[in-house]
């Protein structure tokens, strides 16, 4: 069977898209960077990297708190300072539980800047 001839003229008009595109320069640039991102992989790329960069930032922050423990272990009274400001932030048992925390930190140091730096390399 064959359509009538107003059926067919939608095949062969515009889209929304398209017509958008010709109406508007910067939504044409915006769908061609797009249609560029997608052809070559970028979210194949983006995955990666965010991967790769989650799994970097553990050993950093861990070597970050390794020279925050050498720190503050050179320097009594800056240490001092530190855990009387966080006895005075927090309240109760919880200060006085994250003080022990920063102090069993800074007897870790050493192990804990050298496993940060190993499995940063």
């Amino acid at each position: 069977m064959t359509a009538p001839d107003g059926l067919n003229d939608s095949d062969d008009k515009p889209g929304l898209l398209d017509r958008l595109r010709a109406r508007m320069p910067w939504f044409d640039h915006v769908m061609a960077a797009q249609q560029r991102y997608s052809d070559s992989k970028g979210d194949f790329y983006a995955a990666g990297i965010t991967y790769f960069t989650i799994f970097a930032l553990f050993p950093l922050l861990m070597v970050g708190f390794a020279i925050g423990g050498f720190v503050l272990a050179s320097q009594p009274e800056l240490l001092a300072d530190v855990q009387e400001r966080v006895r005075s932030s927090v309240s109760g048992d919880l200060g006085s539980q994250l003080v022990e925390l920063m102090d069993s930190a800074i007897e870790s140091r050493t192990s804990v800047g050298i496993i940060g730096l190993l499995t940063a390399a």
